[in-house]
């Protein structure tokens, strides 16, 4: 069974939709669903993408290359993931600016227990 054949079972069974569901969605036969299943027949260009489209899944995906379903969207996630990092980085360097010297000594000693308790 070919790395397409097994990605697209997963994916059509993964939304629990019938063969003839896929089918009609995709506009093709549930013949030719069954033959990508059983890796008998491969999709054209225009119908794998049309399958990737469907599942909002990159097409390398799809005929195994890669391993990530949608890198466009993982790398979103990382993305706004430092992003947001960034900014509460920021957040936390004003409000140190706003400490007197005693203060600034208390932030640094919760940051070094902070941190050691991650070691834990």
């Amino acid at each position: 069974m070919s790395k397409f054949s097994e990605r697209f079972k997963e994916l059509r069974s993964s939304r629990k939709l019938s063969q003839q569901e896929l089918a009609d969605r995709l506009g093709t036969s549930k013949s030719s669903v069954n033959m990508y299943e059983r890796g008998e027949r491969e999709p054209g260009l225009e119908m794998l993408e049309n399958i990737a489209d469907f599942f909002n899944v990159d097409m390398d995906y799809l005929i195994g290359k890669t391993q990530t379903a949608n890198q466009a969207l993982e790398n979103k996630e990382k993305s706004t993931s430092q992003t947001e990092r960034d900014v509460l980085k920021q957040k936390i360097i004003e409000l140190l600016a706003q400490l007197n010297e005693e203060e600034l000594k208390e932030a640094a000693r919760y940051l070094a227990y902070l941190i050691s308790s991650q070691d834990k």
